[in-house]
């Protein structure tokens, strides 16, 4: 798997989320796609406004980011309390 192809299947997973009224709470990927979005991130350079880059060392999307060995990559929803 690409690291664009991880990117956009987040992203396809946070629509899905929003589009059943939850809420995204966090990216939890396994190590090897951890790495390759990193590397991908590490290729695109820094923006002249940190704030608009949507992939950082900690998170994806504003989500955090967890890893996890037993998942390529999902995003889990926030229970509802």
């Amino acid at each position: 798997m690409r690291a664009e192809e991880i990117i956009a299947e987040i992203w396809k997973q946070i629509g899905e989320i929003r589009a059943r009224n939850g809420r995204p709470g966090r990216v939890v990927l396994s190590p090897d796609c951890y790495q390759l979005v990193q590397q991908y991130r590490a290729g695109l350079g820094d923006l002249a406004n940190p704030a608009l880059d949507y992939i950082s060392r900690y998170e994806v999307f504003g989500l955090p980011v967890y890893i996890d060995p037993s998942v390529p990559a999902i995003v889990e929803e926030e229970p509802v309390i």
